[in-house]
């Protein structure tokens, strides 16, 4: 769990503890990710750039860095807690699907009974796969690897743990998330 009463921005925020999930979704809220994507892929003047995502997602990818170095218990590699990292991707990829489905469509329902359903608003609509998300496979094998073996990033000299681990979430984000969901702005 993490203490949300940090100063943020030059204020504190409240003294509420929330769970990790939580907390990443106020620091994601925060910094208004959801907003910036949205008015990024629209193409609305005066909109996000990429720089200006980016700069936004370093940011993100700090604050997940320190809940994943936390020492909070399972699925620990190398002292960073991989299913933290996980939960803070997937909460992306999971907003960048919702800001393509607002502008290109979402998932098409399965048939008439659940597209009635959905019309009533008694189905939730679900949002398009737009951007893929990162797989079991990769969390479980690749992440940790090639975290401890620096094949991506590089590890500066003096770097310590929560540093090294926040540059190499954004080149993971930048690379594998926010790579694609570029395309969808084109």
């Amino acid at each position: 769990m993490q203490e949300l009463g940090r100063p943020v921005d030059g204020q504190t925020a409240t003294s509420e503890v929330l769970d990790t999930q939580g907390y990443l979704g106020a620091v994601y809220d925060r910094l208004g990710i959801e907003a910036a994507l949205g008015a990024y892929l629209g193409g609305q003047s005066g909109a996000a750039d990429e720089h200006d995502i980016d700069m936004r997602l370093a940011e993100f990818s700090m604050a997940l860095a320190d809940a994943a170095t936390m020492p909070v218990g399972a699925e620990v590699a190398g002292g960073v807690n991989v299913a933290t990292v996980r939960l803070g991707v997937d909460h992306l990829t999971r907003n960048m699907n919702e800001v393509c489905s607002a502008k290109f469509g979402y998932k098409r329902a399965s048939g008439w009974p659940e597209a009635i359903l959905r019309k009533l608003g008694i189905v939730k609509t679900d949002p398009g796969r737009y951007v893929r998300y990162l797989d079991d496979r990769y969390w479980g094998k690749q992440f940790p690897e090639q975290y401890a073996e620096q094949r991506m990033v590089q590890r500066e000299p003096g770097e310590n743990e929560k540093q090294y681990l926040g540059r190499y979430i954004q080149t993971v984000i930048h690379g594998f998330i926010f790579a694609p969901f570029t395309f969808m702005a084109s």
